[in-house]
């Protein structure tokens, strides 16, 4: 009989719960690892790009810590652009282009143009969308500690889910009793040699 006399005939001893291989997690997450890896790769080969806006010179377009995406490419006049100037990012809108091919720019909340001529090369390229607030975040990421803690976190959140998934029960659900009530459940027994 498979089961104890207390069961009853026919029932079953419950089936041992699996448990979930440490490679199948190591690969799943060097799954994850490569996947995001390949996302990043591709993320810089993709003409975009991410900056934060510091100062309120383009209210009320923008505002101090909006996320700009930038489209590399040729401005058009009335965009917002990204340029270099003095080893830092601005982002103005074009006004202008001189007849020398520079640039004009000026600051929504600027009462005039800026002072200076910004070359083609320097261009980044013309902002396309903007995320308020979300500059923040982008500065945050991009420094060590921003970046240590997005990736703990991400870790702790999964490591969390794994545990929960685990404590759930069984990853496969348990093969149903097929014995009918009240049937005997007969197993083959050795006979002793005549």
């Amino acid at each position: 009989m498979t089961g104890s006399e207390e069961d009853g005939p026919g029932t079953r001893a419950p089936a041992p719960q699996r448990r979930r291989s440490t490679l199948g997690v190591v690969l799943r997450w060097s799954g994850a690892a490569v996947a995001l890896g390949l996302l990043g790769v591709a993320l810089l080969a993709l003409p975009f790009r991410l900056y934060a806006v510091q100062t309120g010179s383009m209210q009320p377009t923008f505002g101090p810590r909006a996320l700009v995406v930038v489209h590399r490419g040729e401005p058009v006049v009335g965009q917002p652009i990204s340029f270099t100037h003095h080893g830092g990012v601005i982002t103005h809108r074009l006004v202008s282009v001189d007849d020398k091919g520079g640039y004009r720019t000026k600051g929504e909340a600027n009462e005039t143009a800026d002072p200076w001529v910004v070359n083609p090369s320097e261009v980044i390229g013309g902002v396309v969308w903007s995320v308020p607030a979300a500059g923040y975040w982008l500065v945050y990421v991009k420094q060590a500690p921003g970046w240590g803690s997005a990736l703990l976190a991400v870790l702790g959140l999964s490591l969390l889910w794994s545990i929960a998934r685990e404590l759930d029960g069984p990853s496969e659900p348990a093969a149903p009793d097929l014995t009918p009530a009240g049937a005997a459940v007969l197993m083959p027994v050795d006979q002793p040699a005549s």
